[in-house]
């Protein structure tokens, strides 16, 4: 189970300021089939995170990145409310402990060409 996107060739789609908005404003774009959803529940308890499986009566959510394995199962029977998060499962400030240095590696690498598959 993926929790994030394959960064190899994000060069390829955003350069410089763009790639670096990219990473400073994470929720500025947030690529198709990562987007969150918010569930409200009808006992008040409220869940997050990104769907990644539905049948016919359940969601199956994983609300943690650095734990994907993890899947909360919300049935649809309880569901209050359902509706798409604006808010990216990256969170903002990643860079504030970076040197300006450090940053320019990250874009230059971001921007490199991806490694050749063996």
């Amino acid at each position: 189970l993926k929790s994030a996107p394959d960064l190899s060739a994000i060069g390829t789609k955003y350069r410089g300021v763009e790639l670096l908005k990219q990473i400073v404003e994470p929720s500025a774009a947030i690529l198709e089939g990562y987007e969150q959803q918010l569930f409200f529940l009808k006992d008040g308890r409220d869940v997050i995170g990104r769907v990644v499986g539905e049948d016919a009566a359940t969601f199956s959510v994983a609300s943690d990145l650095r734990r994907p394995e993890i899947v909360t199962v919300v049935k649809k029977a309880e569901l209050a409310k359902q509706k798409r998060s604006t808010l990216s499962a990256m969170p903002t400030g990643l860079l504030v402990t970076f040197t300006e240095a450090e940053i320019l590696d990250l874009l230059a690498l971001l921007q490199s060409d991806p490694p050749a598959k063996q």
